[in-house]
């Protein structure tokens, strides 16, 4: 099986939820937030398959949000037409091993640049976590280990 890919259980499972009650707000599509490890999106921009396509398509019109981690870094993803939906993709994979930062692409809104200030390790970017509420507003962030916003979605 392909690193990364959905297996036929949980593709039953995702069609199952999208088709049920749950998914639907008055019978059309709820914006969906999908979180998992294995990342849809490379730092350059390529999608990742087949996760990319088994779970646009099985969403339908694709995701409002995805996040994953996997990847050890920190990244906020250009807006990517799925379907009619703008999605807007996060890697959130920097929570606790060292990493190094990664280069800004054209596909990135936004890279964590700045060092921990670690003497053991110089090279290492900082650690962190996102900070999602969930309401009739969605508020999201991403802090770094000490907390401290790092990049907010206005």
């Amino acid at each position: 099986s392909d690193l990364g890919a959905l297996n036929d259980a949980q593709l039953r499972w995702l069609r199952d939820l999208m088709a049920s009650s749950i998914a639907k707000n008055n019978g059309a599509p709820k914006n969906v937030t999908i979180m998992t490890h294995h990342q849809g999106l490379e730092l350059d921009g390529r999608r990742k398959e087949p996760l990319f396509s088994q779970v646009t398509t099985t969403l339908g019109a694709g995701p409002l949000r995805w996040y994953w981690g996997h990847v050890h870094g920190v990244a906020v993803f250009q807006p990517v037409d799925v379907g009619g939906v703008q999605m807007k993709a996060r890697l959130v994979g920097h929570g606790g091993v060292p990493y190094a930062p990664d280069a800004k692409t054209n596909a990135l809104e936004w890279v964590e640049t700045e060092l921990a200030g670690d003497p053991s390790i110089p090279s290492r970017a900082r650690n962190g976590f996102a900070f999602l509420k969930f309401g009739d507003e969605f508020e999201e962030s991403l802090r770094d280990e000490n907390g401290q916003v790092r990049w907010r979605n206005e």
